[in-house]
């Protein structure tokens, strides 16, 4: 059976972390077919070790990332595809639908979003920075591809701005949820379980 619901992890990081394993969990319990694959990450600590200037990303870039998702697409269900994807993953996500015009997103729910430069942290810039989208990029087109979306955000994000967001939204048609003192949605802000996207989900 081939996947019906895909959850893709961040920058720097793993399918093993913050609310993915739970919400796969509830998921599988729903008989939906869920996929939560590792894209190619560098480490947080090595990156801070070499410093701003030698930091090369050996293992995170756009193309490593769509190479990965090419190798697991004949796992996925093309026609009838969930999309649950946090931080990096949904920019990255518009870059697949970009080079997938047969993909077709049945609902996509998408976590603290952005489409460019989010601030001064260069651990995080330099990993994302071949990910951003060009000035050019067909919105119009892959918008017409995702049926549904919801994008939700926090009032206290510490990475990513409210109106990074909220641009994000409007570029592809949108529906917003702002949640209150979630941070990044991650488990250094208590999301380790993340009951308000599962229920929106499965509404």
């Amino acid at each position: 059976m081939k996947a019906t619901h895909l959850i893709l992890h961040g920058s720097y990081g793993t399918p093993r972390e913050n609310w993915f394993p739970w919400l796969k969990a509830k998921l599988e319990d729903q008989g939906h077919a869920t996929l939560a694959p590792q894209f190619p990450i560098d480490v947080w600590p090595e990156a801070s070790a070499n410093g701003d200037i030698n930091f090369v990303p050996q293992h995170q870039s756009l193309d490593k990332w769509l190479e990965t998702f090419s190798a697991i697409s004949d796992q996925l269900e093309f026609e009838n595809l969930t999309v649950i994807a946090h931080s990096s993953a949904p920019l990255f996500m518009l870059h697949v639908l970009n080079q997938h015009p047969e993909l077709r997103l049945r609902q996509a729910l998408f976590v603290a979003p952005f489409l460019g430069k989010i601030g001064e942290v260069w651990q995080i810039e330099t990993v994302n920075r071949s990910f951003y989208t060009p000035a050019n990029f067909d919105f119009p087109t892959v918008r017409q591809q995702i049926e549904n979306s919801t994008i939700f955000y926090s009032d206290n994000d510490p990475y990513v701005p409210i109106h990074e967001s909220k641009l994000f939204a409007k570029k592809i048609g949108a529906d917003t949820i702002r949640v209150a003192d979630a941070g990044h949605f991650n488990a250094e802000a208590g999301y380790t379980e993340f009951p308000l996207l599962l229920n929106h989900l499965l509404a």
